[in-house]
This record gives structure tokens, sequence and C-alpha cells, in this order.
């Protein structure tokens, strides 16, 4: 028995007990590999799997200047651990990229996966760091400027007179890229009228309408995300 004094255990510490028995490991070894059965085939055992991993391999990489998410890391020295690892995220459709001994999770549509899983559950510390990244990243910095529309169709003009850009501004960076990312669907409206030609014959003609955006399945799920971590973080 003893302690060790790496940097990770300088808050709380750790004790490892060692305890020497044939029967014991091979009961274990029957668990743990019946364990890893049930976490490959079901993603909700994969889920559960994931929070074990992030608890005890698991950390968050924090912007220092804006306190936002800039990724998650999970690090497995031994090789057959890292690759088993790498199936679970698999399982979960959760893309990642590994450096050596670190599996690098780093897009955001990843992160909001990982918050949907509950991930960090185990690990009070690092939930409260990864909400507050996630809360402080850029895509959320754009999506809450539509939290006044979730429930209204709108147009550009009217996106801009309540987040007070530029309609120009509001086409190029926003409204385009949350219609290229599935956030908003835009459409398209025309109208027709009558234009006299002679007294007893009439043209029609279409007339153009401001566009109208509306807010996807998915653009509505990323804002009840964001006000959930918005409650999360104001209760602490």
């Amino acid at each position: 028995m003893y302690f060790k004094g790496n940097k990770s255990s300088v808050n709380y510490g750790s004790l490892e007990i060692t305890y020497n028995n044939v029967i014991f490991y091979k009961i274990i070894k029957f668990l743990l590999d019946k364990i890893e059965a049930m976490a490959l085939r079901d993603k909700s055992f994969s889920a559960f799997y994931l929070r074990g991993v992030l608890a005890a391999e698991g950390s968050c990489k924090l912007n220092k200047r804006l306190s936002s998410l800039n990724g998650v890391r999970i690090t497995a020295v031994k090789q057959k651990e890292r690759q088993f690892y790498e199936k679970i995220l698999r399982k979960l459709n959760i893309h990642f990229t590994t450096y050596g001994k670190d599996i690098e999770i780093v897009r955001f549509p990843d992160f909001i996966k990982l918050y949907n899983y509950d991930a960090f559950k185990i690990c009070t510390q690092n939930r409260k760091k990864f909400v507050l990244g996630l809360y402080n990243i850029k895509q959320f910095k754009l999506l809450k400027r539509l939290l006044p529309f979730t429930k209204k169709k709108f147009t550009a003009k009217e996106f801009c007179n309540r987040n007070k850009i530029t309609q120009s501004t509001a086409y190029n960076w926003c409204l385009k890229t949350f219609c290229k990312n599935g956030i908003l669907a835009r459409e398209r409206i025309k109208q027709f009228s009558l234009r006299p030609l002679t007294a007893s014959l009439s043209k029609i003609i279409p007339v153009k309408l401001p566009d109208k955006f509306v807010l996807r399945e998915s653009g509505l799920n990323y804002l009840r995300i964001y006000q959930e971590m918005q409650r999360e973080i104001e209760n602490v």
C-alpha cells in the first residue's frame, strides 16, 4: 500500500491497494470482459462506460482568455485500452483524433453529443469546467442571437434590428451559416399581382417578398442546451 505523489493527486491524493489472488483476478477479469462486451453492444451502455473513462482519464482544455472549450482529452498509456476507448467513441458517433497516448475531441457537434450523454456526470469538477467552457464557446455566442425567434418566423431585417447589426453582416455572417449548418430553414416567398395592360386585359406578375427564416429542430435543441447551461451556471 502506498500513496502516489503525482500532480493529479495533489488535492485529494490517491491510494493503491494490492491484493494477490488468482481466483479473485479471474473473477474481476471475467466481469470486465462482460462489461466491455455490453459497452460495445448498446449505445446506452457505451455512454455509461464513457462516463467512467472520462472520470478516470478525461480532462477539458479551456481557452485561458475566453474560458471557452477548446477540446476534451482522454489519456491512455496502454494501446489496448486506447483502442477500446476509440471503439466506444465510434459507437457513440463521436469524432476524435489520436495523438500518441491522447485521444482528442475538438468539434462543436461532438461537444453537444458529450453534453447530451452527460459524459462528465461522475466527475463534478470536470463537469463544471466542461459546461462553463461549452457555454462560452463561440458557436453559442452566435446561436443565442436566435433566442427571440424560437416561436416565430422572422426576416433578415427583424434579425438585424433585434441584434443591432447591419443586414449584409446578418446574411454573410449569421443567417447563411445557420442555414448551411441546418439550424435555420429559409422560405422564399412570392406573391402575384395583376398589372393592367388594356381595359380588359391584365398581366400576372410575381412580387418578391423578404425571405422568412425559421428555426429547425436542431437549432431549437441547441438553444435548449444553452438555456440549461445558463441556469446551471447561475445556480452554482
